[in-house]
């Protein structure tokens, strides 16, 4: 399907899935405008337009959006942006035709296991970021209820090219041999999604008449458990078998990547933040010569979640994304494998500077 032309802004555009929403959007024949903080043309994507937009900025966002037929938020951070962000943009849209698509997380059903479909509760939970988008999610629906023309996508874990947390940061944990399989914690289910299959999903939300307020799951064609993301990530890297962590090693590892971790959401909620830590190029990092802080950054982040390990990784649930397929033609296309290896084939370009 074409898009005939038809106008669209993408909120986050600079993003991990905003910016790979761009080049999908582009290649189906939309006319982008891709609107973040930075305002980064994206390489290779001159028809785009870069627009500089901040959503906490009530002006701002309702600049971005002026003249659009659609909207994708995609837009990260905090979650007084996650929060403040859906409230601008409601308010920009509120006498609008513009229709709207939002990504949510499946994060919003809590610790819930079993099978989920879109019925299944929402939780909050005490973490922050899942909090948020139910907050974001709950003002949404007020919004259409009064007439915004908005679905909502609740996409499971979306990882591919440019993911930060299950690429990158995965990668380097991997080749740093500071990661493992983790046992009967590890065994709970990993509802992976490839990015391409979520901005298809996005797409289709945007090309299909939805009710106001409608809700999707986006899941992948595969079930693996966490302990076989893991490996399968590993040996795509060609690295050695990983060592299987005992229940006590795991749990000891991230009880002290907890302390700085607590430590550095007191000084958030108190409105302060600890020093920065400047990034490093991974050939850099290679060389020998991180700074001694940023070493101990990338220490702390090779240490697993003491939520994640607690409450993701040993969790058996799968968001079942029935209602995206019957009532958008949702139908996930790459395979869990073929995602890992194209995840594994693009960190290997990123470390050798090629990507």
């Amino acid at each position: 399907m074409t898009s005939g032309g038809r106008r669209v802004v993408v909120l986050g555009g600079s993003g991990f899935i905003g910016g790979r929403a761009v080049e999908m959007l582009v290649a189906r024949g939309y006319a982008v405008r891709s609107a973040s903080r930075t305002a980064r043309p994206l390489e290779g994507l001159a028809t785009v337009e870069p627009f500089r937009c901040d959503v906490t900025d009530a002006a701002s966002v309702r600049d971005a959006v002026s003249g659009m037929e659609l909207v994708v938020a995609a837009f990260v951070g905090d979650p007084r942006t996650q929060v403040d962000g859906v409230r601008n943009l409601c308010a920009a849209l509120s006498a609008s035709p513009a229709r709207l698509v939002y990504l949510s997380t499946a994060e919003v059903y809590g610790g819930s296991s079993g099978a989920l479909d879109e019925t299944a509760p929402l939780v909050r939970q005490g973490w922050d970021y899942s909090d948020s988008k139910l907050e974001a999610e709950k003002c949404l629906q007020r919004a259409a209820s009064v007439g915004l023309r908005v679905n909502l996508l609740r996409p499971s874990i979306v990882y591919g090219p440019r993911s930060d947390t299950w690429t990158l940061e995965l990668g380097n944990k991997l080749e740093a041999r500071r990661w493992g399989t983790l046992g009967r914690l590890g065994e709970g289910t990993c509802n992976l999604v490839y990015v391409d299959d979520l901005v298809a999903a996005l797409c289709l939300a945007l090309e299909r008449e939805s009710a106001p307020g409608e809700a999707f799951n986006v899941n992948g064609p595969d079930t693996l458990t966490w302990n076989e993301f893991f490996a399968a990530f590993n040996a795509e890297l060609g690295l050695p078998p990983l060592r299987d962590w005992s229940r006590t090693e795991a749990m000891l590892r991230a009880g002290i990547g907890q302390l700085p971790r607590t430590a550095k959401e007191l000084f958030a909620r108190r409105g302060g933040a600890p020093p920065p830590v400047a990034r490093v190029p991974v050939a850099r990092r290679r060389a020998g010569s991180q700074p001694l802080a940023a070493r101990l950054l990338d220490v702390l982040k090779a240490t697993p979640r003491w939520r994640s390990l607690t409450s993701v990784y040993p969790r058996s649930v799968v968001y079942l994304d029935r209602k995206a397929r019957r009532m958008l033609g949702y139908e996930p296309a790459v395979r869990a494998r073929d995602g890992i290896a194209r995840s594994a084939a693009w960190f290997r370009r990123v470390q050798e500077g090629t990507s």
